[in-house]
């Protein structure tokens, strides 16, 4: 897990989010950003062959992550109250910007090292070792803007 020096307006994130239309499921809420049309955001896609990735958004969060470099597939995911989500390791380097989080929201590894980011922040994150993301907050979300490298 490694935090970069990148600006952010966490202020445009957050509005931009609050106005998108989610899937929730399971204590998880997502949006699509950038994504193979009918993907369902909260599903892991493997298959990296599966269509083509299309912006489904304007606004600064594009702008955001045009600036960063070339992402396939974008989106915000939402983990609810009391959850953790299950061990998994993805197939690419990923970027994660918390838009919110609380004290007791954080990410492990396969060592069980435990990581906390920081509101605001953008973090690259190996994803491609066994890791897991949790939330033991009795009522708030966390949210992250999550981007995964071409």
């Amino acid at each position: 897990l490694l935090e970069t020096d990148q600006e952010i307006d966490l202020e445009y994130l957050r509005l931009e989010y609050k106005h998108a239309p989610k899937v929730v499921k399971n204590n998880r809420a997502g949006v699509n950003l950038k994504a193979v049309e009918g993907v369902d955001p909260l599903e892991a896609m493997y298959d990296i062959n599966v269509g083509e990735y299309e912006w489904l958004i304007s606004g600064y969060t594009r702008e955001l992550i045009e600036s960063l470099g070339e992402f396939t597939r974008c989106r915000y995911l939402s983990i609810g109250p009391q959850f953790c989500m299950k061990i998994h390791s993805d197939y690419k380097e990923r970027y994660h910007i918390p838009i919110h989080t609380n004290e007791y929201c954080g990410f492990f590894d396969k060592h069980l090292n435990t990581y906390k980011m920081e509101v605001g922040k953008l973090y690259r994150l190996n994803a491609t070792h066994p890791h897991s993301a949790f939330n033991i907050d009795r009522n708030e979300w966390r949210t992250h803007l999550i981007l995964e490298k071409a």
